[in-house]
């Protein structure tokens, strides 16, 4: 048997340039190094919400395609070797401790779900919450619950641990943004939408689901800005 495979007598036409690569370089070493869904939505962004026409081609680039730019030398060699998945270092496993924000708000302890499991337990990672991070955690749980849950948890064991601070920045600000019991009620209705013009179908909940992220977002405050948000995603057939 022989293998008949060979390059195309004419190449394939390259749909993103260096330009893109350098502009995608950029955006991984602002933000520090984002999972490919994050830089998308940076670029998606960039271009819908800011008319940033440079990230026109970007905007639409696939999570396979994207990773598969990230590794070019062009992109290496201005942003520098990707990091690897996991990175081994030395450190306690199991150990309990307490945050430190390095003087800076919002810095907290979160049990969750990563790569550096031992002995089928999931260690600890530290994460920058900000506001989006709690309208969707009031969509799961009720915060003050969550917050008096954490006390006992906290004042059952043996030393100190300087929670009260934690959960008293925790309370504020999810007073603050109004999900201390339940999560941002939807501004745009399914009404609003009918209103428009649309019929009922799949279709309209996925224009209620885009609206609604941008909410949990921060970006739409008014059921103005909601309705005028569906209007555009009408129009850009999104």
């Amino acid at each position: 048997m022989r293998s008949e495979r060979r390059a195309p007598p004419r190449p394939f036409p390259r749909r993103h340039t260096r330009t893109d690569i350098g502009l995608l370089a950029e955006v991984d070493a602002l933000h520090g190094t984002l999972s490919g869904p994050a830089a998308r939505r940076l670029c998606l962004r960039a271009r819908n919400l800011f008319d940033e026409r440079r990230f026109e081609r970007l905007a639409d680039i696939s999570n396979g395609h994207l990773y598969n730019l990230c590794r070019t030398t062009a992109c290496q060699r201005r942003r520098g070797a990707l990091p690897a998945q996991t990175r081994p270092a030395p450190a306690a496993v199991g150990e309990r401790r307490r945050p430190r924000p390095f003087g800076q708000p919002g810095c907290v302890r979160v049990d969750t779900v990563h790569q550096g499991d031992f002995g089928g337990i999931k260690g600890p990672l530290p994460l920058n919450l900000g506001d989006r991070a709690f309208r969707c955690l009031a969509r799961k749980v009720d915060l003050d619950l969550l917050a008096r849950l954490s006390a006992a948890d906290c004042l059952g064991r043996a030393g100190d641990f300087g929670c009260a601070a934690t959960l008293d920045w925790f309370l504020a600000l999810a007073r603050a943004l109004g999900v201390e019991h339940e999560a941002p009620t939807p501004l745009l209705l399914g009404r609003h939408l009918l209103q428009l013009g649309l019929t009922p179908g799949p279709e309209i909940g996925r224009i209620l689901k885009a609206v609604y992220e941008r909410q949990l977002d921060g970006e739409i405050t008014s059921p103005e800005q909601a309705v005028q948000a569906a209007r555009q995603i009408v129009a850009d057939g999104e």
